[in-house]
């Protein structure tokens, strides 16, 4: 066959079978396009609303969860029914009156397919489903959520930072201090005297800032998590999008700079599959790792002051 008998034969292609396809395949591909953008769109607003602090912030991501579950029975209905209704009607017709499909209609089935195959599949669309998958997980089982002073007293076991400790606090019972107060932070920050004076020399800091920053973020423990799905993690608590910035591995895709409304429960699922093991939780997220985590806060700190002309305001 030549290459004109081929664009011959594609020129006079025709199918009613292709017809009864399409009725049935475009009010499907219409379905999948209005829900997936709907999801986007509302995942988009639930970012920007658990990003939201005040008096009532409760509230506000209640209110917006309602309207979610509202706008999309909504949706459907004054939507993608008469959407689909009218693109299944149109191919009835169609065929009723003996206009069978042609080969353009391939194209345009395969492209179609491809574009929301390429959207579920691209890294944002990858980010929807994981967010409503841990939104619905999260609602399900909220009653299980792990209470703070679990994750906070996790003991740190390292042959590693045992030798690095100094010789002084080895002999104060850390664990006997209240974790919220100055003193007990003091003592968990102490642990890591050495690490952050190297670092605090390394790029030209004023010593005890970055020990006065680990004691006010984590307490001085480097395990710390916020458990109000803020989605900071470690001694300085990093956020995802920062720590990646600074080049920290994070455990998952979240590029958040702020709060993501579902890093928070992650990091307790997380540290739960690891059992709160501190040298396997660095390995999966270094934002857990002291030494390395204290070397990007030093990097940033540097950073702030030559933006801002002072400690005080880079602060």
């Amino acid at each position: 066959m030549t290459f004109r008998d081929l664009i011959r034969r594609v020129r006079g292609y025709q199918s009613r079978r292709k017809q009864t396809l399409d009725s049935y395949l475009d009010p499907l591909m219409s379905w999948v396009a209005v829900n997936g953008a709907y999801l986007y769109g509302m995942d988009q607003l639930l970012d920007k609303v658990s990003n939201y602090h005040g008096n009532h912030e409760d509230l506000a991501l209640a209110t917006t969860w309602i309207s979610f579950y509202g706008g999309l029975i909504a949706v459907n209905k004054y939507v993608v029914a008469p959407i689909a209704g009218t693109i299944r009607r149109f191919h009835q017709n169609q065929r009723a009156n003996g206009r069978p499909a042609r080969a353009g209609s391939w194209l345009k089935t395969v492209g179609l397919a491809g574009a929301l195959v390429g959207a579920v599949l691209c890294d944002s669309g990858q980010k929807v489903l994981d967010d409503f998958k841990w939104d619905i997980d999260a609602q399900i089982h909220a009653h299980e959520r792990i209470e703070a002073p679990h994750v906070k007293e996790t003991p740190i076991k390292s042959p590693e930072l045992d030798y690095l400790m100094p010789a002084k606090i080895k002999k104060i019972p850390v664990e006997d201090y209240n974790p919220d107060s100055k003193i007990g932070r003091f003592y968990r920050m102490y642990r890591w005297d050495e690490i952050t004076s190297e670092v605090e020399k390394k790029y030209g800091l004023e010593k005890g800032i970055l020990a006065g920053l680990g004691m006010a973020e984590g307490g001085g423990n480097p395990l710390a998590i916020n458990l109000s799905d803020d989605g900071g993690a470690g001694m300085f608590q990093f956020q995802p999008g920062t720590a990646r910035n600074y080049g920290l591995k994070t455990f998952d895709g979240s590029k958040s700079m702020g709060r993501d409304r579902n890093h928070g429960a992650k990091l307790v699922a997380l540290m739960k599959r690891y059992g709160f093991d501190y040298e396997g939780l660095r390995k999966k997220d270094q934002r857990f790792d002291i030494a390395l985590e204290t070397d990007a806060a030093g990097r940033m700190m540097k950073d702030l002051i030559k933006r801002y002309g002072s400690v005080p305001r880079a602060l």
